[in-house]
């Protein structure tokens, strides 16, 4: 086989390979015109592409050198192509892989106000309800943070406690810490007292390194019915069951005295 034969075949395969990659990898807009182009490589009897391999096949060694390069230069090019959106197709896939694991095992860092049920304390209370442990934890109220002793200067200010003020090392995973607030009678009948505040939290950890932040409100307004409920309980069961005594005696008294 002569090398003009040879880069005559090389040629064609070049343009075959260059239309097949290339309306794989294009975009859909031209989808169409690449099938075009795809069957007419492929219908050897088209006056085209006749026309253009007699071309070939008259032109000097040269010639052909030239287009044999152009072609592998094409192909080059649109194999770049492909290879770059594939690279990129599989970052996006990672980072998306990446940022669902993180979702799963970050540390998460809540703030409520608690009644327990029959009592009528307020506990402000932090908790790690995430899967890792919480660095720095930092927690900012607006309006400032303040109970019904805040116009007493011998007690010290609730927004004034350590770990208010310097905020928090860690956290662990489940750890939580609970401190009394004031109690419910006492901060509802003062109408100075907000009944909403804005708590911002911001911490790390978990697999990414920056700063998780948190910001939403606390509405003890929307809790004033439950703030309320009171828990009966041993207590108040015997005191109540000396004043039916109380009560049965006195009766008894009163029959006595009506009998005679």
């Amino acid at each position: 086989m002569s090398m003009r034969t040879k880069l005559f075949s090389l040629v064609l395969l070049f343009l075959i390979f260059t239309v097949v990659v290339f309306s794989e990898t294009n975009d859909n807009s031209g989808e169409i015109s690449n099938k075009v182009l795809s069957s007419q490589v492929m219908n050897s009897g088209s006056s085209f592409w006749h026309n253009a391999l007699e071309s070939i096949k008259n032109a000097p060694l040269e010639s052909l050198l030239i287009m044999t390069q152009m072609a592998a230069f094409i192909t080059l090019i649109i194999y770049t192509r492909a290879t770059v959106k594939m690279a990129k197709a599989s970052e996006n896939s990672l980072e998306q892989m990446r940022k669902i694991h993180d979702e799963e095992t970050a540390p998460y860092v809540i703030v409520y106000f608690d009644k327990p049920f029959g009592s009528n304390l307020i506990n402000l209370v932090i908790k790690n309800i995430g899967k890792t442990v919480a660095r720095n934890v930092k927690i900012k109220f607006e309006p400032e943070l303040k109970n019904s002793n805040y116009s007493n200067p011998r007690i010290k200010k609730v927004s004034e406690m350590k770990f208010l003020k310097d905020g928090i090392p860690s956290l662990a995973p489940g750890e939580e810490i609970s401190t009394f607030f004031d109690t419910a009678k006492d901060y509802l009948n003062d109408k100075f007292l907000p009944l909403q505040y804005t708590v911002n939290v911001s911490y790390e950890g978990g697999l990414l390194s920056s700063k998780r932040e948190l910001e939403y409100i606390l509405d003890l307004d929307a809790k004033t019915d439950t703030l309320y409920t009171e828990k009966k309980g041993i207590h108040e069961l015997v005191k109540y069951t000396k004043k039916l005594a109380e009560s049965v005696e006195e009766i008894e008294k009163n029959l006595k005295e009506h009998q005679r």
